[in-house]
């Protein structure tokens, strides 16, 4: 007995003709703005973190969620002000600290960050 597989999905178009139409329909309408696309990054980063959160408490119990979220607000906090800290003594931008701290490939490495 022979089993044929059908495909639950149609398979990948990458013809000219469709993907000129793909890029037509992704073009620039108006609509878009810095604003729009800093909170769809927004959404995309701390939404997937809330999804998972009800789980983790769940698997790590209500005690050790808790002490680990103040050690994480601690840790973030403390390291959000040595980094003004720093900023203020070397003055400038943050990628400018990088320079100081670890020359060209360290200001090199915060600009990608603070862009990505």
């Amino acid at each position: 007995m022979t089993h044929t597989h059908t495909p639950r999905h149609q398979p990948l178009n990458f013809s000219h003709a469709h993907l000129k139409e793909v890029k037509e329909a992704d073009t620039f309408d108006g609509r878009n703005s810095n604003l729009r696309a800093g909170f769809q990054l927004f959404k995309a980063f701390v939404c997937t973190g809330v999804l998972f959160l009800p789980k983790a408490v769940q698997q790590a119990g209500w005690v050790w969620t808790i002490v680990m979220s103040l050690a994480a607000y601690y840790l973030n906090a403390v390291g959000m002000f040595r980094l003004v800290d720093c900023v203020r003594k070397v003055g400038g931008q943050y990628s400018d600290v990088g320079r100081t701290a670890y020359g060209k490939q360290g200001q090199m490495a915060v600009q990608i960050f603070l862009f990505v």
